[in-house]
């Protein structure tokens, strides 16, 4: 049976890209008025490899892959919101959250074995996760990749015989059939999660002028949070160019001490016991993770919060004066939400300006990889447990630092 894995675009996968590009069963569909040189692959695809595409001078979201089988490099594959390029033929009566990608197999013995359709289905499943529906575009000619992704579970919802355009749509049922039941950031799921720690540096905030922060959280004279790994940093920056014009991000928290940690949760804990003086330990532990990673877990196990790895963000959206727009709860009232009602991040019970701006902030932060506790419209992480199990990655690669 093939293995199939995905691999990040590196510079020295380029010399395979030109190859592939100029070869004649993927220059008959992909870029075939463009004569692909080494200076034209670094020109083009430099930027990708940081995670973005300049549009017009604007650094938009894209994530772009090598297909590997048996580890061997086979093809390319990218995808990206599909609203965020130009099209000839402008995206209209189409789904609101929608991805767009790109794909081919640059290696010719590898054709016709099914390794198409095979890829796209693992690929959408681990990487299209936060998007309702997947477009795609291929000639109307190209009847072999039509069947593949037909396959695969796209349909044909649009054809224009005079310029051989042709729409597909893929329902990416995990998404559209509901909301699906949060799995918690303690849940043995997340917690069986191996960790390899990469050691990548932090960050911090007052070091640079181009991330908002606001005063200490939770404790005053807090040094800490306003610190974070670099990789973090590195895709806030890229996530807050898509931001509308006039909209910033503002750091509320980053790295926390397992200390502070330690004490939030209580806190958390003696909140909730107080409000359902009837629940048992474990009903309670439950309902505090909803808003609070424990330290020690249920089992009586050491946990690795995700604040404690500086994987974790806790942030909202700023105007140009610094003021925060309306998030539907401020992040300082947070262990005010009794029920945690309020800072669900799809929360319907917040008015429709507030989910509207969470909605801009998700779509920026999902585009560069970053994952949301679905219980706080806030907390982002990226390198952390719960990031690597709700992207299938294989560990995480961050641990705890002290």
């Amino acid at each position: 049976m093939m293995n199939i894995t995905f691999v990040p675009l590196a510079e020295s996968h380029f010399s395979l890209l030109l190859k592939w590009l100029e070869a004649p069963h993927v220059k008959k569909w992909w870029d075939k008025d463009v004569h692909w040189t080494s200076t034209l692959i670094q020109k083009k695809y430099s930027d990708y490899i940081k995670g973005y595409k300049l549009d017009n001078g604007i650094a938009k979201p894209i994530n772009a892959y090598i297909i590997c089988v048996d580890e061997k490099p086979v093809g390319y594959i990218q995808i990206y919101n599909a609203y965020d390029f130009a099209r000839e033929t402008p995206l209209s009566h189409l789904p609101e959250s929608l991805a767009a990608f790109d794909v081919l197999i640059g290696e010719a013995d590898y054709l016709k074995q099914g390794i198409g359709s095979k890829a796209i289905t693992l690929f959408l499943d681990q990487y299209a996760t936060s998007y309702s529906h997947v477009f795609v575009e291929p000639d109307s000619n190209n009847i072999a990749a039509i069947r593949v992704y037909e396959k695969v579970g796209f349909k044909k919802i649009f054809q224009k015989q005079d310029t051989k355009e042709l729409w597909m749509l893929w329902e990416n049922s995990a998404v559209s059939n509901a909301e699906q039941k949060v799995i918690l950031i303690a849940d043995p799921k997340v917690l069986a999660i191996p960790i390899q720690e990469n050691n990548e540096p932090l960050i911090d905030l007052r070091n640079q002028n181009v991330l908002a922060f606001g005063p200490s959280p939770e404790v005053p004279n807090n040094t800490d949070y306003t610190k974070m790994r670099k990789s973090v940093y590195d895709k806030l920056l890229v996530a807050q160019y898509t931001l509308p014009d006039g909209i910033k991000f503002r750091l509320y928290e980053a790295y926390r001490s397992l200390k502070l940690q330690k004490t939030l949760f209580q806190n958390r804990y003696s909140i909730v016991q107080q409000a359902n003086p009837d629940w048992t330990h474990e009903a309670i532990f439950i309902e505090t993770t909803k808003l609070v990673s424990p330290v020690i877990n249920l089992d009586g196990s050491t946990n690795v919060p995700p604040h404690s790895t500086g994987a974790a963000i806790d942030i909202c959206l700023i105007d140009v004066n610094g003021q925060c727009l309306d998030m539907g709860i401020a992040l300082e009232d947070w262990i005010k939400d009794l029920d945690g009602s309020f800072s669900m991040t799809n929360s319907t019970k917040i008015s429709e300006a507030a989910q509207q701006n969470r909605k801009i902030m998700s779509a920026a932060l999902e585009a560069v990889g970053f994952v949301n506790y679905p219980t706080e419209y806030w907390h982002w992480s990226y390198g952390d447990r719960y990031w690597a199990y709700n992207k299938h990655e294989p560990h995480a690669i961050y641990g705890v630092i002290n």
